[in-house]
């Protein structure tokens, strides 16, 4: 089982990865107040940040990279640049964390058992 986020969400799936036993995968997507509440995450978890993000300022989420050096950062894009249709929707920043998404999940993920 994993947990996806997004704004909100996004700190309350690295409050999962955090606190939950048994989580495969847990992804954040822009998630304010992370960098208040840096830990040592049960599995594996993907954190993702806009450059441009007017709800989070650009030290917290120096704080959350210099903790989780793999957090990815678009740096031209803004807060909600996944959601598309919105004004804040920047298709490669969203087409690309989404693929990374996809792969991290994959990865991470248990195939549901087969029944015989």
């Amino acid at each position: 089982m994993g947990v996806l986020g997004f704004c909100m969400g996004g700190l309350l799936a690295y409050r999962s990865a955090l606190r939950i036993p048994g989580l495969e995968a847990a992804v954040g997507f822009y998630g304010s107040g992370i960098a208040r509440e840096l830990g040592d995450p049960r599995c594996p978890t993907m954190l993702v940040f806009a450059g441009r993000d007017q709800y989070i300022p650009r030290a917290e989420v120096g704080a959350v990279v210099a903790h989780h050096p793999g957090s990815l950062v678009y740096p031209e894009a803004g807060h909600g640049f996944m959601r598309d249709g919105s004004d804040s929707y920047d298709p490669p920043a969203a087409d690309d964390a989404w693929a990374r998404m996809l792969a991290f999940l994959s990865e991470h993920l248990r195939s549901p058992a087969t029944v015989a």
